[in-house]
């Protein structure tokens, strides 16, 4: 069983390593064009739950545990499409958190795209936000660890801060942890 993502038609297990399921959406670019469905996954433990955080609350807590999960719903996303839309998302988020090598860090987390075998329709890409930074896992390949904290949190703030690449589901995180 798992919960299906509504306008991608993607469907996300309940549970994937003993997380739970927060919410789901999907990421569009060039106004129509579904890039990816997204899912968001907090310890079951977390303190979050049933908390009503606000987005702010939200990146502070749940960087470390949390778990983003992508499936790639175009033919057109290519590993080189989807580092450089998260770099220009990530890179700024890196800065404001007074990170002291944001070059150095966006360069371990872009080569880790760079060694990944070429992104296909329904690829599942699962950033698991770690203690020491971010764990990235292409399908079912070994993950590779980037090491910076400030990673983890510019990742989930992409997602959950006030100008999230998807308001959406910026605001069903919210809602599900209400």
């Amino acid at each position: 069983a798992g919960v299906v993502e509504q306008e991608s038609g993607v469907t996300f297990p309940e549970e994937v390593e003993k997380r739970q399921l927060v919410a789901t959406g999907v990421r569009k670019k060039y106004g129509a064009v579904k890039v990816y469905a997204v899912a968001l996954y907090l310890a079951k433990d977390s303190k979050l739950w049933g908390k009503a955080p606000d987005a702010e609350r939200l990146q502070k807590e749940a960087h470390r545990g949390a778990a983003l999960r992508l499936v790639i719903t175009s033919g057109l996303v290519t590993q080189a499409k989807l580092a450089a839309a998260l770099k220009e998302s990530v890179q700024p988020r890196l800065e404001a958190l007074g990170c002291k090598d944001v070059d150095g860090v966006m360069e371990m987390f872009m080569e880790v795209f760079d060694e990944a075998p070429p992104l296909k329709k329904f690829a599942v890409i699962t950033f698991t936000l770690v203690k020491d930074g971010v764990q990235v896992a292409f399908d079912k390949r070994p993950p590779v660890i980037v090491h910076s904290p400030e990673l983890a949190r510019a990742l989930l703030a992409t997602y959950v801060d006030a100008k999230a690449v998807s308001p959406a589901f910026r605001d069903a995180i919210l809602r599900a942890l209400a």
